[in-house]
């Protein structure tokens, strides 16, 4: 934290962005709240595929956090089964306001745990989940990068033509 603090005496006018991706997404979740006791602003939090990792108190506590203004959106892809787990059955919650992609259209739902979000898609549906969703929010880009992190993909389409 003291190297976060040290840059924004150095650049003042930064906006402050704290983002992950999956399980990078689930750290910043509780990250999010050092932050903000340590700097008191963050301009923009945003979460990709991120699993839930609170109980409805810590969802609560992430809804009333006022970090400067803070935004606080999550991003779902589709049926991406990781944004579904742990389950709400277990006790777990969202505590951000959800943008939802399907098929290339988005919605955008105040309520963490909208149903017309990615909260429609029961937890049936999931279970012959494509890992592919979550694998998919940089679309193109993703795929297309020299280093193909994400080869699991190539190979399941290949395996699919092979049938």
């Amino acid at each position: 934290m003291t190297d976060l603090k040290n840059l924004i005496v150095t650049y003042p006018q930064a906006k402050i962005v704290v983002s992950g991706f999956s399980l990078g997404a689930a750290m910043a979740n509780i990250a999010l709240f050092d932050i903000c006791k340590t700097l008191g602003k963050v301009d923009l939090f945003i979460t990709f595929g991120a699993p839930r990792v609170g109980n409805k108190k810590f969802a609560e506590s992430m809804k009333k956090l006022n970090c400067g203004g803070i935004e606080k959106i999550r991003v779902v892809n589709n049926r991406d089964p990781v944004a579904h787990y742990p389950m709400e059955a277990m006790g777990f919650r969202h505590g951000q306001s959800e943008i939802f992609y399907k098929n290339g259209n988005y919605t955008f739902c105040e309520n963490e745990e909208s149903g017309e979000c990615s909260g429609k898609i029961k937890w049936t549906k999931l279970i012959k989940i494509e890992m592919e969703d979550h694998f998919d929010y940089l679309g193109d880009v993703q795929r297309k990068t020299k280093y193909k992190k994400f080869d699991i993909l190539e190979t399941k389409k290949k395996n699919k033509e092979e049938l």
